[in-house]
């Protein structure tokens, strides 16, 4: 069941507070592997007398009022019925490093954000999916960074009307190690990669067969059009050549959408591809990205996106006939968009664009939620076109025109309206 969310932003500012706070200082200083949390890691239960509850958060000793039938683990868990309420975890770490925090919660409505901080540092985010279906409690993981002994671990809630039965908290590896695709499918799991950004991986979907795998999934990417989050996957190809590489996602609101690049061994990133995923589902997806060369051994593929409430699943890298798609999204055929004045505060946007061939095209406005605001469609001519797209009652704000037309992938521009 899928519920109708507000904008995070609207009710929890804190993609703004993460730019200007730097937030990679104290979490997510750098993109790092997401630590193996195994049945055997430690858990540190959040009605824990070593712990402090702060704000309206109460211990209870009941199953949170849901469907499922997954019972709280320890002696019960700690429900934030009032905001704002908090748990402060203290944790000793035997070195100073780049930590993974999984989190077990029950979100009772609906999916809610809270905020994680470090010793007193600026907040991260976590989102905590709704448990109404399926089991009471389902886990988030995020990392953090803690210093060498004694560290505080604090779990605030930027809502309330959920709860924290436990956390793990377990060293993050140092260097990534190089994934080997599934031999039958060519698949590996997204939640596998390095993770930067406002990211999460969730296990205990809305089924048991939800995602693919068993390591869960990863949701949420940025809000903030500054802050792109990425998913980085080395992978180990065994034999060069031309593959397709198709995403499986799904997104929460309409008009979501991915960018892919791939860097092959030691040379530079190739110029990213956009995809789209069109209307929301509830279910994952595979979206075809294109067609690569990729060289044998490690091959580098990273999935980003400045849109939130997009979840990655995993993906799929398989042989391909026929000539790569990925040279289409180069920096040379950006170039045949251009949008200006940029910024601009008139009723329509000066919008130039070479095509190969005529063509239908869609211009649409998109905002930081990844919502559709606008929508323009053409019948375009091969080689240069001069039109206009209004942008007349559009807010101001920062936006992408995203360009799609026929086979060929989009191409997207950030442009400022005033």
């Amino acid at each position: 069941m899928l519920h109708s969310y507000q904008s995070v932003s609207s009710r929890f500012p804190l993609a703004k507070a993460l730019g200007l706070l730097g937030f990679g200082a104290a979490l997510l200083a750098a993109p790092a592997v997401h630590a193996q949390v195994i049945a055997t890691t430690p858990k540190i239960e959040a009605e824990a007398p070593t712990n402090t509850l702060t704000g309206g958060a109460v211990v209870k000793n009941v199953n949170p009022a849901t469907a499922g039938n997954d019972s709280y683990s320890g002696t019960g868990w700690v429900d934030y019925n009032a905001a704002p309420s908090g748990i402060d975890f203290p944790y000793t770490a035997g070195a100073a490093g780049l930590y993974e925090v999984l989190v077990r919660y029950a979100s009772q409505y609906e999916a809610k954000p809270g905020n994680i901080h470090v010793n007193g540092g600026p907040a991260g985010k976590l989102y905590y999916n709704s448990t109404r279906t399926g089991t009471n409690f389902r886990s988030t993981k995020t990392v953090v960074a803690l210093t060498a002994g004694a560290n505080k671990i604090t779990l605030e809630g930027g809502d309330n009307y959920y709860g924290i039965d436990y956390i793990q908290v377990a060293a993050v590896a140092a260097i990534p190690t190089a994934l080997t695709p599934a031999a039958t499918t060519g698949r590996v799991e997204a939640e596998a990669g390095q993770l930067y950004f406002a990211q999460a991986v969730i296990k205990d979907g809305n089924a048991a067969t939800s995602y693919s795998g068993t390591g869960g999934y990863v949701s949420s990417f940025s809000e903030d059009k500054a802050l792109v989050s990425t998913i980085t996957l080395p992978v180990n190809i065994v034999t060069a050549g031309l593959y397709q590489i198709a995403v499986g996602a799904r997104g929460i609101f309409d008009d979501k959408s991915f960018d892919l690049s791939v860097a092959r061994g030691a040379a530079a990133a190739t110029g990213k591809l956009t995809t789209g995923l069109g209307r929301l589902s509830t279910t994952f997806q595979s979206f075809v990205s294109g067609k690569y060369n990729l060289v044998a051994g490690v091959n580098t593929i990273v999935i980003s996106s400045q849109t939130s409430y997009l979840d990655v699943d995993y993906v799929d890298i398989t042989p391909a006939t026929g000539v790569a798609t990925a040279a289409r999204a180069s920096a040379e055929a950006q170039k045949a968009l251009s949008a200006y004045p940029n910024p601009t505060s008139g009723q329509a946007l000066s919008v130039s664009l070479e095509l190969a061939k005529a063509q239908e095209t869609t211009f649409d406005l998109v905002n930081s939620l990844g919502q559709r605001v606008s929508t323009t469609t053409r019948s375009l001519r091969a080689g240069t076109n001069q039109l206009q797209v209004p942008t007349a009652g559009v807010a101001g704000g920062i936006y992408q025109l995203v360009v799609r037309g026929g086979d060929q992938p989009a191409l997207v521009q950030r442009v400022v309206i005033n």
